[in-house]
């Protein structure tokens, strides 16, 4: 092995123009800059890579507010366009308001808005179109365009896929305590780069009820009808996907149930989860005196529901089965110190599509946390240990023991002082082991009494590679400083360096 150093640094440059009054809006002009120099380790990362960027806030117009942004980005070794994006909001025409968007756009689903803490959804990226309308009662949007993945660490490249998506969905409050929900969607997919996929098409249309018994129950019920065609297949598949569940807000704590069914051609978005499974789910909270808290829930979840064996895209997929319960206590010591216990429980089988050896394979947690504010310290400790067992591989049977402590000193209103220590051992069924640790602090603190912060912060690690014995030493050391130079004008600029070996190939081979 060889030592092999890494560096990296960024800059961000912001400018603001303000104009005179607050409802003309304002400019932001911004620059950003990421250098790389470093051994083989650098290749395949681009030496620079910049982003340069124009946006544009004009709220109080005669139309609502408006919001416009163009950046320029860099892609391999050539400069693009970047994130463009442009929208009309809240213009008002009787008793509707509108809103326009144009460009690299996002939007979540509206299974997020039902609740349920284990049915969250991320954002959708696309670059398209979208128009909103909103009323006293009711809301309706409709929105069109192609699946996009952002490319570079700024945010700011989106890369436009072959996925076309399109979809209408609206909700009306018919009384205060009920809500009626409806959706329309449609893709087509073609290629999702280096990201997989098992549904080329899919049709859906469908609609929910939201019933508000009392402010502290709330009912829910949603049904969609769903068509898909699975990849490399001719074959159109009518199909549906529900959702039943109930929220409660009590005196003392909540409860939260439901019970699902999401069909393979499910919203097929690109980093969309909620298709191809079926799950019920219990979990709830409660205070048992003003200073301890239980907690708890349980959940079990089929994936790969209705696999098609005679296509390769489903045989890849294993049909897995997976229950899962938590449970624990929060304790409040004082004001100022809480003390968490938690345990956890989880089951996993996995049956082949085309059959085979079945894997099993069981793990638990229990864990301990501790977080204590004692004057300008605030302290945090965790310590924990996660077995697992699998009845097809001793290297994935395994228990693990980790300890960490990480604390945040107040030196005074300028100056800061901050620290990671952690312990890793992991030893498989095989009798194979590894160990980690790191440690690492810094500081942060106010440059002459300016709007400027320096910050600095260093680390060190070691591991047992599990093919050399060796340790395997990680350095690194980062260095920023961030802030106003003027009002108007923001200023950051980022420096790391890495150190580590690099595991070489002395068999000859190219």
């Amino acid at each position: 092995m060889r030592p092999v150093v890494f560096g990296l640094a960024a800059g961000v440059l912001a400018c603001q123009a303000a104009a005179a009054l607050a409802q003309q809006g304002n400019v932001v002009i911004s620059g950003a800059g990421q250098s790389v120099i470093g051994g083989a380790q650098a290749s395949g990362i681009n030496a620079f890579e910049p982003d340069f960027g124009v946006s544009w806030i004009q709220p109080g117009v005669r139309f609502g507010s408006f919001q416009a942004e163009l950046r320029e980005s860099k892609r391999a070794d050539r400069l693009h366009l970047g994130r463009n994006y442009a929208a009309l909001r809240d213009w008002k025409k009787g008793p509707l308001s509108w809103t326009f968007e144009a460009g690299d756009a996002y939007f979540t689903r509206a299974l997020g808005e039902y609740g349920f803490s284990n049915l969250t959804t991320p954002a959708v990226t696309f670059s398209g179109g979208a128009i909103g309308v909103r009323s006293d009662r009711g809301v309706l949007h409709v929105l069109g365009g192609r699946a996009t993945a952002w490319r570079n660490i700024f945010g700011t490249d989106p890369d436009t896929l072959q996925q076309t998506l399109g979809m209408l969905r609206g909700g009306y409050k018919t009384s205060d305590r009920i809500e009626v929900l409806g959706r329309v969607s449609r893709f087509r997919t073609s290629s999702l780069a280096e990201f997989g996929f098992n549904i080329a098409d899919s049709d859906q249309a469908g609609g929910g009820l939201r019933f508000t018994v009392v402010p502290a129950v709330q009912l829910i019920a949603d049904g969609s009808w769903v068509r898909y065609r699975r990849l490399d297949s001719n074959t159109q598949v009518n199909d549906g996907s529900f959702l039943t569940g109930a929220s409660f807000l009590l005196p003392r704590g909540w409860v939260q149930v439901n019970t699902a069914r999401f069909s393979p051609g499910e919203f097929p978005a690109m980093n969309d989860p909620m298709h191809d499974r079926t799950s019920t789910f219990a979990a709830g909270e409660y205070d048992l005196w003003s200073r301890a808290t239980l907690f708890g829930g349980w959940e079990t979840v089929t994936t790969n529901i209705d696999p098609d064996p005679t296509l390769e895209a489903s045989a890849n997929l294993p049909r897995n089965t997976a229950n899962r319960g938590f449970g624990g206590v929060r304790l409040r010591l004082n004001t100022q110190s809480n003390f968490t216990i938690r345990v956890e429980e989880g089951g996993r089988i996995a049956r082949p599509a085309h059959g085979g050896l079945d894997r099993e394979s069981d793990t638990g947690l229990r864990s301990a946390e501790w977080q204590v504010l004692v004057g300008p310290m605030t302290t945090y400790a965790r310590v924990a240990r996660r077995l697992n067992v699998d009845n097809t591989s001793l290297d994935s049977t395994y228990t693990q023991d980790d300890v960490t402590g990480q604390f945040f000193y107040r030196l005074s209103r300028t100056t800061q002082l901050f620290g990671l220590a952690t312990l890793t051992r992991h030893e498989t069924g095989a009798a194979q082991g590894s160990s980690y640790w790191q440690l690492g602090g810094g500081a942060e603190l106010q440059i002459a009494q300016r709007n400027l912060w320096l910050r600095g912060e260093a680390s060190t690690s070691r591991n047992v590679d599990l093919v050399t014995r060796e340790f395997t030493p990680r350095k690194s050391i980062d260095l920023g400083l961030n802030g106003q130079l003027r009002p108007g004008t923001g200023f950051s600029l980022h420096v790391a360096a890495y150190r580590t070996p690099v595991l070489l190939d002395t068999s000859g081979s190219p």
